[in-house]
């Protein structure tokens, strides 16, 4: 099984299987959303046609990541599909987003906006959890690469620990991998930013529980510099130690991305208003002049949401020195909150 990751389909239109008229207009009508409601019945229709069109989402993808002069993402395409391809578990768009991994920040502000950090895990897994040759891209692209960011590195690897709350990926294995990375982050390239990699990692054995790991963890936090020690920018013992103590159920509970799983596997036109009420926050400075959701919490009003889904352009990139002045980098500091 080859664990490479792979480009989507290097198709051209001409090669596409030409759609209905109906089919394509809803194909035409995601493509021109930009903002305000989604088209319901243009999602409803690809969605119930999914084997059809499942080429064409593709092929937006490849058109958007190899276009050199991109600017804005201007329709739906992009997350609709990948929802889509989470709803229909089509293990194709794993790779879209383990190369997303490997794009320079603003292109992936620019191109998930925060779907990649927010939802990467949840729709890996869904992805992946039926297929073992889509497990194995998750397992190679979990180890540390240099010309990824740690916080990108972490994100597979969650959503292999999503894996193993759903019964789709053996503990003991993800143990065995974390162990194998912990080798790979002594090499000397590493050292650098060896504390906020081991970070990341511990944030995820947060999430799932510590299991056997509990004592390699502690000894990472022993190795940690002193000028680090009185404060971890993500994680600390204590938290660790926490979930170590707490019941499966009550993790699993606490567990933002695993409830992002069950309502994109139970509904994806629901998970994408859902996300886009998520994002109010994020939005609310740049689109002042929208009108506010209704006040419920997952689905907004029954005319749907009224906030952009993708961000436009991102006043602070997620690595750029924090505006508020602490020297830090913006996700490490205010944009954390």
């Amino acid at each position: 099984m080859s664990s490479e990751i792979e480009k989507p389909p290097q198709t051209t239109g001409s090669q596409l299987q030409p759609l209905s008229t109906t089919l394509q207009a809803s194909l035409d009508a995601l493509r021109a959303w930009s903002e305000g409601e989604l088209p319901k019945e243009a999602f409803a229709a690809c969605a119930s046609a999914w084997p059809e069109v499942r080429e064409y989402f593709l092929e937006e993808w490849r058109l958007e990541l190899s276009n050199p002069d991109r600017g804005v993402i201007t329709g739906a395409i992009p997350v609709v599909g990948l929802h889509l391809a989470a709803a229909n578990s089509d293990v194709a768009f794993v790779d879209v987003l383990l190369l997303g991994m490997h794009l320079e920040t603003m292109d992936q502000d620019v191109l998930f906006g925060e779907l990649l950090f927010d939802f990467g895990p949840a729709l890996m897994a869904m992805m992946a959890r039926n297929s073992p040759d889509a497990i194995a891209k998750l397992e190679k692209a979990s180890m540390p690469t240099p010309e990824v960011e740690p916080e990108c590195n972490a994100l597979p690897l969650d959503a292999l620990a999503l894996l193993v709350d759903k019964g789709s990926y053996e503990r003991a294995r993800l143990d065995d991998l974390i162990r194998s990375i912990d080798v790979a982050l002594r090499d000397e390239q590493f050292l650098p930013q060896l504390t906020v990699r081991r970070e990341w990692i511990a944030t995820v054995l947060a999430n799932c529980g510590p299991g056997d790991l509990i004592e390699l963890l502690r000894g990472w936090f022993a190795e940690m510099p002193e000028s680090e020690a009185p404060f971890v920018r993500m994680i600390s013992l204590e938290d660790i130690e926490e979930s170590a103590s707490e019941e499966r159920e009550e993790r699993v509970r606490m567990w933002y991305n695993l409830q992002t799983w069950d309502d994109v596997e139970k509904d994806a036109y629901e998970s994408l208003r859902w996300m886009m009420e998520e994002s109010e926050g994020e939005f609310e400075e740049d689109f002042v002049d929208e009108p506010m959701l209704a006040a419920d919490p997952i689905l907004g009003d029954d005319d749907g949401p009224t906030m952009p889904l993708v961000r436009i352009e991102p006043k602070v990139g997620r690595n750029d020195p924090c505006p508020c002045g602490s020297g830090k980098k913006y996700k490490k500091c205010c944009g954390a909150n």
